[in-house]
């Protein structure tokens, strides 16, 4: 077999098994892939144990803001705007529009970056599904609302954390159609556990190593041709969420992650003043702490 076809057999391989096309994405499949950890796949009834960053002062999970069904071909994207404070072509369209006038909600609605956030968990259902070690859950907005409601003492309104080595809990949530556009999640509480297993604290990640951040000229070229509107328009508010999509998933990412994150039956959580940007830091590591101050000034 000629080499120079084995090298395209294999590359078609990696689509096929990252569903079938040559989409961006804001997961590094491959990088996952070196590390051996798995997604997590959601089931009727959950039990997962977060593992906590090794960094001591860093949130435990990792907040996004993702674009989703980009361009022609469907590509996916964090949003510059509100993770880095760089400009955004998918933004700065929608601040366009509005700047313009009345507009349909159904034409800027897409335009919105989605909520989203990445753990990393182990499986508690089983012993066996334990075996499996450190897996990441790319989780819609609600579930992490659902971890805070039931990790906060309904006397006090103190947030415990529930990643904690020692004295963390097990979340549960329920799933009803899990994987389909109709999933909803519900039924969150807490249980007790042992402390963790030191061999998954000793094998975290950083969330860095496997988040793909695009350049403005990557999203434009995906967007609009290569054409920026960057600077142009003003900011308005998020439109509420509904409780059911708009339209028909297209693939399976579509199904993996935007019809859970619309149908978690979850309001959107308050935001915290914006920055100016020339003060957002540009690296992931900045990210984190400026989310997690944004979210506890939101929460205050």
């Amino acid at each position: 077999m000629a080499k120079s076809r084995l090298e395209a057999i294999k590359a078609r391989a990696k689509q096929i098994d990252s569903g079938g096309s040559d989409r961006a994405a804001f997961l590094n499949t491959a990088k996952l892939g070196e590390l051996g950890i798995d997604k997590y796949k959601v089931t009727e009834k959950n039990w997962i144990c977060i593992i906590p960053p090794k960094d001591e002062t860093a949130y435990y999970g990792m907040p996004l803001e993702v674009h989703y069904r980009i361009g022609a071909a469907g590509d996916t994207f964090l949003c510059l705007e509100r993770m880095f404070g760089k400009p955004c072509p998918i933004c700065d369209e929608r601040n366009r529009l509005y700047a313009e006038g009345d507009v349909e909600k159904s034409i800027v609605k897409p335009l919105f970056p989605s909520r989203r956030c990445l753990f990393l968990v182990v499986d508690y259902r089983s012993e066996e599904t334990r075996q499996k070690g450190i897996q990441l859950f790319d989780a819609p907005f609600g579930v992490e609302q659902g971890a805070k409601k039931v990790s906060t003492n309904k006397r006090t309104g103190e947030v415990g954390d529930i990643s904690d080595p020692d004295i963390g809990k097990v979340l549960y949530f329920d799933c009803e159609n899990p994987g389909k556009p109709t999933a909803k999640y519900d039924g969150y509480d807490v249980e007790d556990r042992e402390r963790l297993n030191q061999e998954w604290l000793d094998s975290v990640v950083d969330f860095s190593e496997i988040l793909i951040v695009p350049t403005t000229e990557e999203v434009a070229e995906s967007f609009l041709g290569g054409v920026s509107n960057s600077g142009k328009g003003t900011s308005e508010p998020e439109p509420e969420s509904d409780s059911e999509t708009e339209s028909e998933p297209t693939s399976k990412e579509i199904v993996d992650h935007i019809a859970d994150d619309i149908e978690s039956g979850s309001a959107p959580e308050p935001e915290a003043e914006a920055e100016p940007v020339e003060k957002k830091g540009s690296n992931l590591s900045d990210v984190k702490a400026r989310i997690a101050a944004a979210r506890a000034k939101a929460k205050g």
